[in-house]
């Protein structure tokens, strides 16, 4: 059975094809692939559509059509003509012309749940192929599934689709299939072309298929299948490759570069980022004066509010790179997400943290937003610092919080991203007030999500000053929360190290990760050591943003960084260097008990000075000043 594989994102499909440079790397790869029997058809660049069939009435509400896992209703865009449509859209109204084509079917006889991966070849900024014929449908793949639609989301249990009787279930559903291009051995490439327009395309580049060179054969094909036209108008995406039940692609090369993209993107954008920013805080306003007007009744009633405020009201809004169809469409998307946002039993919030060990503190924060949100998730971020301690940190939570909760496992602090993973909607973000800056900032773009501040509880202990005092059982009990008290010996031992490394560690782990925020490398590690340094140890090079000069000096060892705009350089002992410290993406701030930790950690009575001003300081924000700490 031929099928394609597929990857969950968001409980939904999407399909995962590899390109062929991450498959084909050698010589030795490409003669086996131009020795191997395959297809090619064309790849097809629009957003991929999940449709559900989930009974046989013979209308509209036969069908769950989903983009991204949002349901799209019939009802949401009754404000836009489909002629304006058609002529202009480039956004989220084009979904009207999918709900004419699937309202005209009348039953087909399919059984019921039966889901369809359906590409839906619209306008759209982020799209590359500019074609001359847009809005057809295309069926990649089918199956069988499980659903569940709830809040407006569509969730599937799908993990492969089958393409094996794509072409009957297409000329049921009145729409295309990709372009077929070819069928045969590369090897013999003129005895296996099947499409006219490849036949053309071959027969113009045929000098360049006159070698024995696999690699000199292997461009050649792939020059030729990407040069033919699309049956839509313009170039495609690129082509898919079918062999052993394996697939691949080759893309055409504009799809992979970023300026290309970001071209495509300015034609829809303000000349100036000031003029751009300043239209979508007006699309927000406008946006959430209709959600507003839209909160009673079903999401699909609020939807259909929502349609008829777009059709009547004069919202004011000009764009010198937009129509009026365009600026209805970016009001639309923006007030349906506020709508479904403020659905009952959808209110829901994210809670970020290491939780390196799970305090009172941490519980006091968690607590209050179960009190205060429908649906807790409480985001444990784990970099290589922490990752062998991260199922000994799910347990302390789940433990603590049982089924109250739901857990996801991240390696970064991006809230846009743990936002579009999380199951469920998210409303707010809770936060300390050291990170609250960032996170506003991360979210400045996005609509319906507030950053909740909790100020740091003076009476609370930090998780790391229950690692600096993990040897004192009464400490440790006094301050964490009861559920787990009988795993003490196990944290005990996880945090554990040898006498010598303990101080060491300590401080480079409050300091760097808990204290400065330094933005690090992008790979998360220590880039190479450069030669040279002190008997203690070699350089350590990062990237950075923050301005300044930080040296600690104690004894015969010493810990100095260059703090600058272009970079960090940090003089670390060897086995701080081995410890690769995680990226960073928080504000850069001391906080006001580091004094506490250092003495416990290191010893000694610690101050921080300014080295400009010579003041003696235990905060600080700002990227251009100098500091200094010293015993």
């Amino acid at each position: 059975m031929n099928f394609i594989d597929l990857i969950e994102s968001k409980d939904q499909l999407d399909i995962s094809i590899l390109s062929a440079d991450k498959v084909i790397k050698t010589e030795s790869d490409i003669e086996n692939l131009l020795n191997t029997e395959l297809t090619i058809e064309h790849k097809t660049d629009g957003t991929k559509l999940t449709v559900v069939h989930i009974k046989d009435d013979g209308d509209i509400s036969d069908w769950i059509i989903a983009y991204k896992n949002q349901i799209l209703y019939s009802e949401e865009y009754e404000f836009q003509d489909t002629s304006k449509i058609v002529k202009s859209s480039i956004g989220t109204s084009q979904y009207k012309l999918v709900f004419e084509h699937f309202s005209k079917l009348g039953k087909t006889g399919l059984p019921d749940n039966m889901e369809f991966a359906i590409e839906f070849l619209q306008r759209k900024p982020t799209l590359s192929s500019n074609y001359t014929n847009p809005h057809h449908l295309v069926l990649i793949g089918y199956c069988k599934c499980r659903y569940t639609a709830e809040y407006g989301l569509l969730k599937t249990d799908s993990k492969t689709m089958n393409t094996e009787l794509r072409d009957e279930y297409a000329e049921i559903l009145k729409v295309d299939v990709p372009n077929k291009l070819f069928k045969g051995y590369l090897r013999d490439f003129e005895k296996g072309i099947i499409n006219t327009a490849l036949n053309k395309v071959y027969r113009n580049n045929e000098e360049l298929f006159k070698t024995d060179n696999p690699k000199q054969l292997w461009n050649a094909i792939t020059k030729t299948l990407l040069e033919v036209e699309s049956v839509y108008g313009g170039k495609e995406e690129g082509v898919v490759i079918k062999y052993n039940d394996k697939i691949i692609k080759v893309q055409q090369e504009y799809q992979l570069d970023k300026d290309a993209r970001r071209a495509i993107k300015a034609k829809y954008q303000e000349d100036s980022e000031e003029l751009e920013s300043e239209y979508w805080k007006k699309v927000q306003i406008a946006a959430k004066d209709l959600a507003s007007k839209c909160n009673t009744g079903t999401f699909e009633m609020r939807l259909l509010k929502l349609s008829e405020l777009l059709e009547t009201t004069d919202f004011g809004i000009s764009h010198s790179k937009k129509d009026e169809v365009q600026i209805q469409d970016d009001i639309h998307v923006n007030a349906k997400t506020l709508i479904r946002k403020q659905l009952e039993g959808n209110n829901g919030c994210v809670v970020l943290g290491k939780f390196r060990v799970l305090t009172n503190g941490h519980c006091n924060v968690i607590n209050t937003a179960l009190k205060d949100y429908d649906k807790v998730l409480v985001c444990l971020v784990t970099s290589k610092i922490t990752k062998d301690t991260l199922e000994l940190r799910r347990t302390m939570l789940k433990k603590t919080f049982g089924n109250k909760i739901t857990i996801l496992d991240t390696s970064s602090g991006n809230l846009l991203r743990i936002i579009s993973t999380s199951p469920f909607n998210i409303n707010a973000v809770f936060c300390g007030s050291d990170r609250y800056l960032d996170y506003v900032k991360q979210l400045d773009t996005s609509i319906g999500v507030d950053v909740r501040e909790y100020p740091r509880d003076s009476n609370a202990i930090s998780a790391t000053k229950v690692i600096a005092n993990i040897d004192n059982q009464d400490f440790f009990n006094a301050n964490t929360p009861k559920e787990i008290h009988k795993m003490y010996d196990e944290i005990r031992a996880s945090y554990e190290v040898s006498e010598s490394f303990v101080p060491k560690r300590r401080f480079i782990d409050y300091l760097i990760e808990d204290g400065l925020r330094n933005v690090l490398k992008e790979d998360g590690e220590c880039a190479a050591p450069a030669a040279g340094g002190t008997s203690s140890g070699d350089i350590a090079t990062f990237t950075g943003r923050i301005g300044g000069t930080l040296r600690h000096t104690r004894e015969d060892e010493e810990l100095e960084a260059s703090l600058t705009e272009n970079g960090i350089q940090k003089r670390l002992p060897n086995e701080l260097k081995r410890l690769k410290l995680p990226r960073i993406l928080e504000q850069n701030t001391v906080t006001d008990d580091i004094e506490d930790v250092l003495s416990e950690c290191l010893g000694g009575s610690w101050t921080f000075e300014c080295l400009k001003c010579n003041k003696s300081i235990v905060q600080f924000r700002s990227k251009n000043r100098c500091f200094k700490i010293f015993q």
